[in-house]
């Protein structure tokens, strides 16, 4: 294998490199895609394939389990590989405030580019979404049409009441006309909104009566613009070649100017969650699909078929990867994600009480590979025999050494030539069975 180590970050980045070069992609040429693209499933049953996924599979395991210098970005694509992920649902963190009706244009909606271990192998397709607004029910703004003009004082703005039999909560909104000066004198430059009121929507015409001036002159008039908020994100193309393991943020425009209660206005958030068609993982325990976590996976009965897979099975059942956001890391889990890394090691998982894991040998020195074999008469005597050995070789070697041991500490003013010396004086003057005394 070649490796080329070295210190913190670069030597694990190194070293997980090497071993996704040494068993993961040169086995996956032969994975198949459908007319959309996605994983043949009679694919993933080859030998080779199933092979090489396994192996990339733990090595997104292993790596998970280090708490500094974990290649969250390799862990990644490896995880992409395996899953060959789409997206399958696009979750509204926060709806923001202050964006204009869609007649205005829909912000735009962006999604970033699937992780990949190779172009040729996994070429991956973006993902794209299309913004859903709704109305806030409240008035954003009031766009002046005409300012006319000879207004002597400041005229009064009347916006119409929301529509509604009152079973919900409505507030009419209020403004105020602001009149130029100078060559704008008599002209209404513009009208800010007072309060934006509640229970607005975009069936119901809102109207904008301003108080017409003197006759003889020119009436302002304007056009009142509800407030909209993004409601959810319709994904026009679910894209494919992502990590069923990790949400992804979803960049939506921010909203212009200021929202409707005059404050700065909110962008929207929102984030995707991908789905894997299937996965080694989980393809031939069940038809089970994978879903923004490989927990759900119970591996308590995988223990036949190739040894990758018996390896898997020393981790306790349901465990998997999820992306922890706070840490910004991948973490071990089970389906509640309650569990933390504390809870992992020190045996406590969702009120059941497991050994720890061995702080060097991980699951593996809590879960070793035990073997149930009934023991015959042949078997026995090996035992007895070997034990016996052991013993006579043991004892051939230490006694006399003891002997030499006692003999300096209970006469040290006879025998004070040094071990090998004493060692010597014995074998001469009192013969070799005295060393076995």
């Amino acid at each position: 294998m070649d490796y080329e180590g070295g210190d913190g970050g670069d030597g694990v980045k190194s070293l997980l490199n090497a071993l996704v070069k040494r068993y993961g992609p040169s086995s996956l040429t032969s994975i198949r895609r459908d007319e959309n693209g996605y994983i043949d499933d009679s694919s993933i049953q080859l030998p080779e394939v199933r092979k090489a996924k396994e192996a990339l599979r733990q090595i997104a395991l292993l790596f998970s389990l280090l708490r500094d210098y974990q290649p969250v970005d390799s862990i990644t694509q490896i995880l992409a590989a395996d899953d060959d992920a789409k997206i399958d649902a696009i979750c509204m963190l926060d709806p923001g405030t202050g964006y204009l009706p869609p007649s205005y244009g829909v912000p735009n909606v962006s999604l970033s580019e699937p992780p990949t271990l190779g172009a040729k192998l996994f070429p991956g397709s973006l993902a794209k979404g299309e913004a859903r607004m709704v109305e806030t029910g409240r008035i954003l703004k009031l766009d002046l049409i005409d300012g006319g003009s000879g207004y002597v004082e400041t005229p009064e703005v009347q916006i119409s009441a929301p529509p509604g039999d009152g079973t919900n909560k409505k507030v009419q909104a209020t403004a105020k006309a602001v009149l130029g000066k100078g060559k704008n004198k008599g002209v209404i430059e513009k009208i800010e909104i007072v309060n934006p009121g509640l229970g607005y929507n975009a069936i119901d015409e809102v109207t904008v009566t301003i108080t017409p001036p003197d006759k003889g002159w020119t009436a302002a008039s304007a056009k009142a613009i509800l407030e909209y908020q993004v409601a959810g994100i319709d994904i026009v193309h679910e894209g494919r070649g992502y990590a069923a393991e990790k949400p992804i943020n979803v960049d939506i425009d921010p909203p212009p100017g200021v929202d409707a209660s005059g404050d700065i206005a909110r962008r929207a958030f929102a984030v995707a969650y991908p789905k894997g068609k299937t996965t080694s993982y989980a393809s031939f325990i069940s038809n089970n699909v994978v879903k923004a976590s490989s927990s759900s996976v119970d591996t308590s009965a995988w223990i036949a078929g190739p040894t990758s897979s018996q390896l898997l099975s020393l981790m306790p059942s349901g465990f998997g990867l999820q992306f922890d956001e706070k840490l910004e890391k991948y973490i071990l889990t089970t389906p509640s994600s309650s569990n933390t890394w504390e809870d992992i090691i020190t045996g406590s998982l969702e009120g059941r009480n497991f050994k720890p894991i061995n702080p060097i040998f991980g699951f593996r020195g809590r879960s070793p590979i035990e073997l149930e074999k009934s023991l015959d008469l042949s078997s026995v005597l090996r035992f007895i025999a070997s034990g016996a050995l052991c013993s006579s070789v043991a004892h051939l070697v230490l006694t006399p050494i003891d002997v030499v041991k006692t003999k300096v500490q209970t006469k040290p003013e006879t025998y004070n030539q040094g071990i090998i010396g004493t060692f010597k004086k014995v074998w001469v003057e009192e013969g070799p069975a005295t060393l076995f005394d």
